[in-house]
């Protein structure tokens, strides 16, 4: 018996604006158009793929305020679909809450939009349940209103914090229980900007597209859909393959110095780091230069940081843009040299060294309320004020370091 076949989307953030970009020069259309012009790939994708149906799972509009631009282009959209006879099902999330709708478009008459209480609609060979956030403050755990009524496949349809993602705020709250509980076969879920997919007992899955079109630079790499094939039987667990469907790429690139002599040498290496990353279709490119080397002293400067950034914004060509160049160097300095040394500076070279340090700095800085603050920067498309993995470690240790050594 031939699968069920979907297109599961989440997060079109219909007429976001690329923060900080919008007004920049010829590629300004690019970033204007590109949320809507990602909607447009996944329904021509949809239709070339013939499915059965497309799922959007919430945060349809980047405003409560949904443009008209925005809103027309999701009924022209939807309507493309059900020329084509493909039923759509979407849901409204905290970005779009069913309360600011302001009404006066019509939908096509095959658009399902689920209302602020749990509805199931019945199609042949298939069942979607869903909910839609009522108000932007949805604190309550939806999934509990989930449950199978019927044989054969049943797919949720739900805006969600699952596990209580820290990148994200914590509307609608659940947990894998909840979704096991409930005993549907595949979760289409939205939300979460991050793509990821949970297998759940009984051959049911859950799982986060991610958002149509990245928008900022923690947003990076390919962004789309998914494809989901279902058992009918409901013997095998669904199936679930990646379309990427953006149009603009976000792109975060560290550049080492530690073997750069030269400013000369720090652009060519820089502009080959882009031109690779940029090969495939427009890019924004976030530069972050790490390391420790010669050009650190120079780079400590935020005038000669910035007129390195000019000068690398006037070598780029093609639809490239260079969102912004980070110093996240540091002064040259031997570790073993140090302990030797030592001092006060032998003592900060083992605590760098030592395994339990990096635990310990965590904890500090999660104690200061600082992870809380980081989740909400980055939610809004701002740098979180921790280094990744250990350069929270390595910079508080190699700064310590630089002041003792003379070199700050």
């Amino acid at each position: 018996m031939k699968g069920l076949r979907f297109l599961h989307a989440a997060d079109l953030h219909l007429g976001s604006p690329f923060k900080g970009l919008a007004g920049d020069g010829v590629l300004a259309p690019v970033f204007a158009d590109c949320t809507f012009e990602a909607f447009t790939r996944a329904v021509d994708f949809a239709l070339a793929e013939q499915v059965d149906a497309v799922l959007l799972a919430g945060d349809l509009y980047d405003q409560r305020d949904r443009s008209l631009r925005a809103r027309l282009h999701l009924r022209d959209q939807l309507q493309r679909l059900h020329a084509a006879g493909i039923p759509s099902f979407l849901v409204h999330g905290n970005h779009d809450p069913l309360d600011a709708d302001l009404g006066g478009l019509q939908l096509p008459a095959s658009v399902t939009v689920f209302g602020p209480r749990w509805e199931e609609v019945q199609l042949p060979g298939f069942r979607v349940q869903g909910v839609s956030f009522a108000t932007a403050e949805t604190k309550e755990n939806l999934a509990a209103q989930f449950h199978r009524s019927g044989p054969g496949p049943v797919i949720g349809l739900l805006h969600c914090n699952l596990g209580g993602h820290a990148g994200h705020s914590d509307h609608a709250p659940c947990g894998l229980a909840d979704l096991e509980r409930a005993g549907l076969d595949y979760w289409a879920l939205g939300h979460v900007h991050t793509r990821a997919t949970h297998a759940l007992s009984g051959n049911a899955v859950a799982a986060y597209p991610g958002n149509l079109q990245g928008r900022h630079a923690y947003e990076t790499g390919e962004r789309g859909a998914l494809l989901v094939t279902v058992d009918p039987s409901r013997e095998t667990a669904p199936a679930v393959r990646f379309v990427p469907l953006d149009t603009v790429r976000w792109h975060r690139l560290d550049v080492a110095i530690d073997e750069l002599e030269s400013v000369e040498a720090l652009l060519d290496f820089a502009l080959a780091a882009i031109t690779r990353a940029a090969a495939a279709m427009p890019a924004v490119v976030r530069l972050q230069l790490t390391g420790r080397g010669p050009l650190h002293a120079m780079l400590e400067s935020a005038e000669k940081l910035l007129e390195l950034e000019v000068a690398l914004r006037s070598r780029l060509q093609g639809p490239v843009l260079l969102e912004s160049l980070r110093d996240h160097t540091a002064a040259s300095w031997e570790l073993e040299r140090l302990i030797a040394s030592g001092g006060l500076s032998s003592e900060v070279a083992l605590v760098l060294r030592a395994p339990e340090a990096q635990p310990r700095l965590e904890s500090l800085w999660a104690a200061a309320g600082l992870d809380a603050l980081d989740a909400a920067l980055v939610e809004v498309g701002l740098q979180p004020l921790k280094p990744r993995g250990d350069a929270l470690l390595r910079q508080a240790a190699g700064r310590a370091v630089d002041l003792l050594e003379g070199d700050a």
